[in-house]
């Protein structure tokens, strides 16, 4: 996952990612819903928030 974010973005560190605490929690939340899920678009669902909070600008919580 991370290298696929730092394939769209050029010179983003895995570091840079690790500090993001948006996209921490993203990630830790989506894992865990993952894990408990078996369908398909379901998973995808929670592969592209988690790509979508490790790009620049991503949507705050509240938008």
């Amino acid at each position: 996952m991370v290298t696929e974010i730092q394939s769209r973005i050029e010179g983003l560190l895995a570091e840079k990612l690790a500090a993001n605490e948006t996209f921490v929690t993203v990630a830790m939340h989506a894992s865990q819903m993952a894990i408990r899920n078996h369908q398909k678009e379901k998973l995808q669902a929670f592969r592209n928030a988690v790509l979508n909070s490790g790009l620049p600008n991503p949507l705050q919580e509240d938008e």
